[in-house]
């Protein structure tokens, strides 16, 4: 006869109490994802004041059982994880949050999964439970930001742009950067990460930038950024000099070195520059770019 392993029953009774927590406590939707379960365990939808769907998710990592509060401190429950997981935790288009279930006394505890929030251990990786945390009415607020929050991609962008004002100010050798509003863009400018103008030469320059969180960089990124500028450059006053600003962005230095067929590509193109940028993630949440090659 089939088996129900102790194993299973604990961790149904650990989505159950999720679901249960969310629909009486906070009045939002718990989606489970009973199929192909890649490390999330359920999806919950923020629900406003009006009881209307807002779209906003969280996605859930569900642990239950006695086996997740043994390594207890003063302060929460620390856990330990997999490496695989937390790359796919990271790199989730929805926040992640991990919940402990006490299946004994019905109490289910979170924490976001961020860069900021995970220590790496040894072999992989830890976090703290806090034990304040609470999955129930007086988390409410805190969860609501979360899943408001901008996610990495949205992030690096940001970051971008201030590293730009910061690089480009107008005591700087070329000059102050002008960054083009987004409502002012042109309705033909539909490909690069923004449009600006060198303030001492009048220089037209299109901005370009390539995160390399899914893929690595390579020679077709360059060659897809060039044919862009020639169908702006096209469409625009083609008396105007431009520039093509290419940021290759990467969290690691070593994935920052250029290969040999992207710098010939670059050095027989007209006024072209790439520059690397080092992402980093410092320990008070806050994010940083800064010059790594050129």
């Amino acid at each position: 006869m089939p088996s129900y392993f102790e194993s299973e029953e604990v961790g149904d009774i650990g989505v159950d109490l999720v679901s249960l927590q969310v629909k009486r406590s906070l009045s939002w939707i718990f989606r489970e994802q009973p199929k192909n379960d890649l490390g999330i365990d359920g999806h919950i939808e923020i629900v406003n004041d009006q009881r209307e769907g807002t779209g906003r998710l969280l996605a859930a990592q569900i642990k239950a059982g006695s086996s997740f509060f043994k390594h207890e401190t003063e302060i929460g429950f620390t856990f330990y994880g997999k490496n695989k997981h937390l790359q796919y935790w990271l790199l989730h288009s929805l926040p992640v949050i991990l919940i402990l279930c006490d299946i004994e006394s019905d109490i289910c505890y979170w924490v976001e999964i961020s860069r900021t929030s995970i220590e790496q251990t040894d072999k992989s990786w830890k976090i703290v439970v806090p034990k304040h945390q609470v999955l129930g009415v007086e988390s409410k607020q805190q969860l609501i930001d979360i899943a408001g929050m901008p996610q990495h991609t949205d992030i690096v962008e940001l970051s971008l742009f201030k590293f730009l004002n910061e690089k480009y100010h107008k005591y700087s050798k070329t000059g102050r950067l002008d960054i083009c509003p987004l409502m002012h863009e042109p309705r033909d400018f539909m490909y690069f990460t923004c449009l600006a103008e060198f303030e001492k030469s009048s220089e037209i320059v299109f901005i370009a930038h390539h995160y390399d969180i899914y893929e690595d960089f390579s020679i077709s990124h360059i060659e897809k950024f060039l044919s862009w500028r020639d169908i702006n450059k096209s469409s625009g006053d083609k008396g105007v000099a431009t520039k093509l600003l290419i940021f290759h962005i990467s969290d690691t230095k070593e994935k920052l070195v250029i290969s040999e067929d992207i710098n010939e590509l670059v050095q027989r193109s007209d006024n072209v520059e790439i520059c690397g940028l080092l992402y980093s993630h410092s320990s008070s949440q806050t994010q940083k770019m800064e010059n790594s090659t050129h």
